[in-house]
């Protein structure tokens, strides 16, 4: 049921009203019907003509079966749905089927969405260009090829059809300007600071101020702000970075930052930090159980629930999304230091450094007057300008600093950090390796008197910091026991007598470690002590013999031979000698014997040269002489 008519319905009204003033099937209502179709009207579309006499008698019998609701025009059948595929030219003009001509629809809408996916300034003339020439492939491979020109023309994409795709850009945003995408697309929640106290959370970031400076060389750059902002009272703390040209914030210089911060008297210990993802917070998670304990001990006596969910969390680091900057408060603090503060001083370029601003029409921008020191107090006088500036918001009309007043006055401490702790905390463990009661790191040597007492080679831990200077050094054990400072090791010249008092002094303090040392233990008889072990053991257990593993001939020969003593092997080798030319002599005589049955013609000898006992070069000789004998006839 329609609550409030349309004004189509109104219109329809007020043109059937004077018939309904009589009486159904009545004369005088046929007249009133056949008057009002005479009558020209204006339509609520614009146009003016008249009414037939058919349309009023419908409306009529509309109204009196539904009222007003009857005369609401009744939205089509098809109301949603395509009545067209692609265009009336297309699909006049073609061919196909219906289930051809929605495949290649299904072909040209995906181009079109691919082409909203892939560009964030494309308008839906230049989409609808592009998607045509699919078009026109599809339907000449589906076998209809009117020619080029007529194919342009009845090829062209409508508008309703490539706007249907435009939701689809929300790629290209994504992918290609992903702050558009955070500001404009990601759901945020809301949130609110009350209840909070001032350091509970810190929040960090690196701003690059638009304030341009002059090196000393006369080149120009931009400094570095690293800003820490409590997220309590808004305040902000600054410290200004000055980097020689092509170097970036590294991590000394947040260290920096966050240790002079914590040492401030007015700001101290943060409970949470709230950090980008940069390489230059790497160093956070160095501090994170100093955070935690800075927390337990401020509130554990205050704020009994604060002090549990404290020790429930695991980390007191807290890392932003990437490319999520909204999320962070600091960057609106920026952006109002930027504004309202930072835009009075001298050498402000407005993020732009090569804009023509008004006071320097047609010439480079003008740097900041002064130098790194006078940019310092410059820098002090806009961080106090913006902490006594009232703000609206969650602090009402007061400023950071009369907030941050509130907080103290109501009992808020601050928490403070020794600074040898800080020195431990911002420092990397190496191992290293001791050796002449020293070691070395980065080519510099470092020895102590207390190493004097490790052995050789042992392994220690040597924690580095991350800032400042590396003249002393702590020395741990493998379980981080200190040992104790080590210091660099100087350097003497050749002929200077100090070395050499240095290196007696050095034997001194070795040879007292080894007394020290010595008193703590006792002379012992290491073999006397074996042997009174040895004594309690049981002798090894005899088995009996089972197989036997014997060698060959040879091997048992020469096993034997290795057996004898010197005069067992000379006798041995000249009882072989006789037995062996005993040999060679029988030999002999077998050839002289045979050769003289040769001279006497005794072929029946020859027959039978082995019958001897000769060997092959007996053989072998008698063979040539008688081969000598035959050729001399």
């Amino acid at each position: 049921m329609i609550d409030k008519p349309s004004p189509v319905a109104r219109w329809r009204y007020s043109v059937i009203e004077p018939a309904l003033w009589h009486p159904p099937r009545s004369r005088e209502r046929k007249q009133a019907v056949e008057e009002a179709s005479r009558a020209v009207r204006d339509r609520p579309s614009g146009k003016r003509g008249r009414v037939s006499v058919r349309s009023i008698e419908r409306w009529i019998a509309a109204y009196g079966r539904d009222g007003m609701a009857g005369l609401h025009p009744k939205p089509p059948a098809n109301r949603g749905q395509d009545r067209v595929f692609i265009g009336r030219a297309w699909d006049a003009a073609v061919p196909f089927d219906d289930e051809i001509k929605e495949r290649i629809v299904e072909s040209v809408s995906r181009d079109i969405r691919s082409l909203w996916a892939a560009n964030t300034t494309c308008g839906w003339r230049h989409i609808a260009r592009l998607a045509a020439g699919i078009l026109a492939k599809e339907t000449v491979a589906a076998g209809f090829d009117p020619g080029t020109r007529r194919l342009r023309t009845i090829c062209r994409l409508p508008r309703r059809l490539v706007e249907r795709g435009r939701r689809y850009r929300l790629i290209a945003i994504h992918d290609k300007d992903r702050k558009r995408w955070v500001d404009e697309n990601v759901p945020r929640v809301s949130r609110t600071r009350k209840g909070r106290r001032p350091m509970e959370i810190v929040i960090g970031d690196v701003h690059h101020l638009d304030m341009l400076l002059r090196r000393e060389d006369g080149s120009t750059y931009t400094p570095k702000l690293i800003a820490w902002h409590d997220w309590a009272t808004n305040r902000v703390f600054g410290y200004p970075v000055f980097l020689q040209k092509g170097k970036g914030v590294r991590q000394e210089h947040v260290i920096e930052a966050f240790i002079t911060m914590v040492t401030d008297p007015r700001w101290g210990m943060p409970d949470n930090l709230y950090l980008d993802n940069g390489g230059e917070y790497n160093w956070a998670e160095l501090i994170d159980d100093a955070m935690k304990l800075s927390s337990r001990m401020r509130f554990l006596d205050d704020d009994k629930d604060f002090a549990s969910r404290v020790r429930a969390r695991r980390s007191a680091i807290i890392k932003a999304l990437p490319y999520n900057a909204p999320a962070k408060a600091i960057e609106g603090v920026f952006a109002n230091l930027e504004g309202s503060v930072f835009s009075m001083f001298p050498g402000w370029i407005g993020g732009n450094r090569m804009k023509k601003k008004t006071a320097n029409v047609g010439k480079e921008p003008a740097p900041y007057p002064g130098d790194e020191a006078a940019f310092r107090r410059s820098l002090s006088v806009a961080l106090d300008w913006y902490d006594t500036h009232p703000q609206e918001g969650f602090l009402g009309g007061l400023s950071p600093r009369e907030a941050f007043a509130a907080f103290v006055e109501d009992g808020w401490r601050r928490t403070d950090i020794d600074p040898e702790v800080l020195r431990w905390i911002f420092s990397r463990p190496v191992a290293r390796r001791i050796w002449q009661s020293q070691f070395s790191l980065d080519g510099v040597s470092y020895t102590a008197p207390e190493l004097a007492q490790l052995l050789g080679g042992t392994r220690v831990i040597v924690r580095v910091p991350l800032i400042g200077g590396r003249q002393q050094l702590p020395v741990l054990d493998e379980r981080e026991n200190p040992i104790c400072m080590a210091a660099c090791k100087s350097v003497y010249d050749t002929l200077d007598r100090e070395g050499a008092r240095v290196a007696a002094k050095g034997r001194r303090a070795a040879e007292a470690a080894i007394r020290v040392m010595r008193r703590e233990t006792d002379p012992v008889d290491a073999e006397t002590r074996m042997a009174e072990v040895l004594s309690g053991e049981e002798l090894a257990p005899i088995p009996e013999r089972g197989n036997i593993i014997r060698m060959g001939e040879t091997l048992e020969k020469i096993a034997r031979a290795t057996e004898r003593s010197p005069a067992e092997s000379q006798t041995i080798e000249t009882a072989n000698a006789a037995r062996e030319e005993r040999r060679r002599e029988k030999t002999r005589h077998a050839q002289d014997e045979f050769l003289r049955a040769v001279d006497g013609s005794t072929p029946h000898c020859v027959a039978s040269p082995e019958s001897g006992g000769m060997s092959d070069e007996q053989r072998q000789a008698i063979d040539a002489l008688l081969q000598r004998r035959r050729a001399s006839g």
